[in-house]
């Protein structure tokens, strides 16, 4: 074989070679995203484990709050925090439904924290006075944080309209 068939083979070696380092590429990218998207899933369903837990574990300073039956100043403390806890997992659960990295509809998240806050004084209640307190100091002009709060409030208003006088059961708040 002379050198310049040498020389042809030899470069056609290198640009498979060239192709298949640039498809192990691509398919260590596509793992690193699966796996990044495995992660973000298991770290919203601790969010939300944790809330589901924390709810479980002070039911009764959680069915106080939800009524809006009066509570000590620890309770409404407590309740608030359970609220936080129970908002931040109903978010982060629209949020990765809305990524794609969960199989579900999106808005059911926000139509079941829209359906606690239509229907259940105290959470009504610690929902005013948080988004009342956290525009003194915390930004949220977030894209995704604002979505959310529109699909919330449209979801209110359409409740409003369908459901003007709510029944309403402890056993669900917050469901």
């Amino acid at each position: 074989m002379d050198s310049a068939k040498l020389n042809d083979w030899l470069q056609i070696v290198g640009m498979l070679a060239i192709v298949a380092s640039l498809l192990f590429v691509g398919l260590q990218i596509k793992q690193s995203q699966s796996i990044g998207e495995g992660a973000q899933t298991v770290a919203w369903m601790e969010v939300a484990v944790t809330a589901r837990e924390a709810i479980a574990s002070h039911s009764d300073v959680w069915i106080k709050g939800c009524m809006g039956d009066e509570m000590s100043a620890a309770d409404d403390m407590a309740f608030a925090q359970l609220y936080r806890a129970y908002t931040q997992a109903k978010f982060f659960g629209w949020l990765s439904a809305k990524q794609g990295i969960v199989d579900t509809d999106p808005n059911v998240e926000a139509y079941t924290y829209a359906a606690s806050i239509h229907r259940y004084p105290g959470f009504a209640q610690t929902a005013r006075s948080w988004r009342e307190w956290s525009r003194e100091g915390m930004p949220t002009d977030h894209e995704n944080v604002l979505e959310f709060v529109r699909i919330v409030n449209a979801r209110l208003e359409l409740l409003r309209d369908i459901e003007p006088d709510p029944a309403f059961d402890a056993r669900w708040c917050g469901m």
